[in-house]
């Protein structure tokens, strides 16, 4: 039986509207489908940096051919971060538009938060041999010790 991926979150179109009221333009002009494809680009590129580059995995839902074709599709990035990815694809497409960014909406306030809240953490073991100090004796009658030794790299 194959996984069905259960996508959720603010749909992209409204991830891209939110980008264009931060930059000013307010829900008084409708944007051209072209508008929507190249904002959607834009937002399927930022979103594949940040988790390759920042190791910030949201669930999003990229496009299965590379080039995304429905805007109304659910993102499925988490409520919480929409603001924040909003922010960061305003930063983006302010330029192609002609604005230019309050300094109040920074990239390093949104990015920063993105980072410290979803970048996947990484873990290690100690090896064998690795000298911890005398707080990992080993439990009586049990043989096991405090700080467990990974097995995976021996």
């Amino acid at each position: 039986m194959t996984a069905v991926p259960i996508f959720g979150g603010p749909s992209k179109r409204s991830l891209i509207q939110v980008a264009y009221e931060e930059c000013g333009q307010t829900g008084e002009f409708e944007l051209d489908p072209e508008e929507y494809q190249s904002a959607e680009r834009q937002l399927d590129q930022m979103m594949a940096e940040l988790k390759a580059i920042y190791g910030v995995d949201l669930s999003y839902n990229f496009p299965d051919t590379g080039v995304s074709d429905d805007a109304t599709e659910e993102s499925g990035i988490p409520g919480e971060a929409a603001a924040m990815v909003s922010r960061l694809l305003a930063e983006r497409i302010a330029p192609s538009i002609g604005k230019t960014l309050a300094p109040s909406k920074t990239r390093a306030g949104a990015l920063g938060l993105l980072i410290a809240q979803y970048q996947a953490q990484p873990t290690m073991c100690f090896g064998r041999g690795t000298p911890i100090g005398s707080g990992n004796r080993p439990y009586a009658y049990t043989g096991r010790t405090f700080f467990p030794v990974c097995c995976e790299s021996d």
